[in-house]
């Protein structure tokens, strides 16, 4: 449902902060060199050809639910990734063409979502944006009512975009750097060059990508 501000905040009374979630996705460019990640459009026609990832990150309004990042890419990751759990990885991961959110993708992460509600026996809320992505469709949630931030509200109130994702792409750019200087120091000609699996799991210094909190 689309709310004003002032229902929507009517309404968050009724939860206690732990039981507030928002979530939101991000692209990646996991390759790109600063000199690309500069506001304007040159830069953006820059980062049209480069690889890249999709991030969905969710957190309850306490923080103390830090979800795992729901990481879509477009290379099929190897056997011991595929056999490896969340909890292990630190993340789950879907392979698509585009590495892009899709409706689809997205309903299965609300499945999931409701379905990690539901055992935990909690009634939660969850604040979104209406992204053509974020389509509910028949999706049955039985412990999640979810709220869409009208379209003239989203990036004004939406809690991921208050420096939630610019902590952690900040955090991925710092070790992106780091490995950086490592490739300089070995005598590497592309120095910011990472496949996607380095991306996502190791690098000289431990994970390069995920295990990182979202701001901390």
């Amino acid at each position: 449902m689309d709310l004003s501000l002032e229902q929507i905040q009517e309404m968050l009374r009724d939860y206690v902060p732990s039981d507030v979630y928002t979530v939101d996705e991000t692209g990646l460019f996991f390759r790109a060199s600063p000199n690309k990640l500069v506001q304007g459009d040159e830069a953006q026609s820059m980062l049209a050809d480069e690889a890249r990832l999709t991030v969905l990150l969710a957190v309850n309004a306490d923080a103390s639910d830090l979800m795992e990042p729901y990481i879509i890419g477009n290379v099929v990751p190897p056997k011991n990734i595929k056999m490896a759990s969340i909890s292990q990885l630190g993340y789950h991961y879907v392979c698509s063409s585009k590495a892009r959110m899709t409706v689809f993708i997205f309903q299965q992460w609300l499945r999931d979502f409701n379905a990690r509600m539901a055992s935990a026996h909690r009634n939660v809320v969850l604040l979104m944006d209406n992204a053509p992505s974020h389509v509910l469709g028949c999706v049955a949630l039985s412990n999640v009512r979810v709220v869409m931030f009208a379209p003239h509200l989203g990036m004004k109130v939406q809690p991921m975009r208050g420096g939630i994702l610019t902590a952690f792409k900040g955090k991925y750019r710092l070790k992106h750097l780091t490995l950086a200087i490592d490739h300089l120091e070995d005598g590497l000609s592309d120095v910011y060059h990472v496949t996607q699996i380095q991306a996502m799991t190791a690098g000289h210094h431990g994970p390069v990508l995920f295990g990182l909190q979202y701001g901390s």
